[in-house]
């Protein structure tokens, strides 16, 4: 099994009149006792299943979340939440500007900066590996947290 996964599968399909999706990893992420989405159980404490998208680019993991969406299933996209730190983590942020410098910024109309241009992150990280790993160091975490605190909120 792959990831530390209690069940990693590979699926290939073709959506219906759609697109064709090229290779997705769904990953179960919860113990056995855990129990389905549809189990038919009135047990107060019972929990939904965490499932894991992953996959290259263009493979299809935004098709398959829109699928997922569409039947109900609550959805987290850790792509955009990582967007959404730049703006709504101020340590970060102030992080990454001591590193790189204020250039980075985005200001807002008083001259607060407000979010950082990731289009010029990409310029410094992207070839520079000592550089990339500095920023997964931050950036990685705080999407964990990020996801914690949207799971907690979710379950209530």
């Amino acid at each position: 099994m792959g990831h530390g996964s209690k069940f990693h599968k590979s699926l290939q399909f073709k959506a219906p009149c759609v697109q064709h999706v090229k290779k997705v990893h769904l990953c179960i992420m919860a113990p056995d006792d855990t129990p389905s989405l549809y189990a038919n159980d009135t047990a107060v404490h019972r929990r939904p299943k965490v499932v894991g998208l992953t996959g290259g680019m263009a493979a299809g993991k935004s098709l398959v979340a829109d699928m997922f969406k569409a039947m109900g299933v609550l959805v987290w996209d850790a792509d955009e939440a990582a967007k959404n730190l730049y703006r709504t983590n101020p340590g970060l942020r102030e992080a990454i500007l001591a590193r790189w410098g204020d250039d980075l910024g985005v200001n807002d109309e008083l001259g607060e900066v407000v979010d950082l241009n990731r289009a010029k992150i990409a310029q410094i990280v992207f070839g520079n590996s000592e550089e990339l790993t500095w920023l997964e160091s931050l950036v990685h975490p705080a999407v964990g947290r990020a996801f914690e605190d949207w799971l907690r909120a979710a379950r209530g």
